[in-house]
């Protein structure tokens, strides 16, 4: 299991507010796309951004697609600004 614990505290690093939000984003994506989450195995990395979103504070529910997976809904409880929707699955290498 991939832990998603990730301090935006940049100050550790010197870096800046704007700097240390890019530094974190670049860590969680260097954490997703560590995990294999190949189409119809994509499980892990459904339930570790689940956690990620829940452990950040997000409403969170899952919506399921058949018995193995689920897709993510997750909000803060207002009238949503932006939506994102996208994949979470991946394509095997060649």
């Amino acid at each position: 299991m991939i832990d998603m614990n990730l301090s935006m505290n940049g100050r550790q690093y010197g870096l800046s507010n704007n700097r240390a939000a890019f530094f974190f984003m670049i860590k969680l994506l260097e954490k997703l796309v560590n995990i294999s989450s190949i189409s119809g195995n994509e499980q892990e990395v459904c339930r570790c951004l689940f956690r990620y979103l829940q452990d950040k504070g997000y409403e969170t529910k899952q919506q399921p697609i058949d018995r193995d997976s689920f897709n993510i809904l997750a909000g803060t409880g207002n009238r949503p600004r932006v939506i994102l929707c996208s994949h979470m699955d991946t394509v095997a290498p060649f």
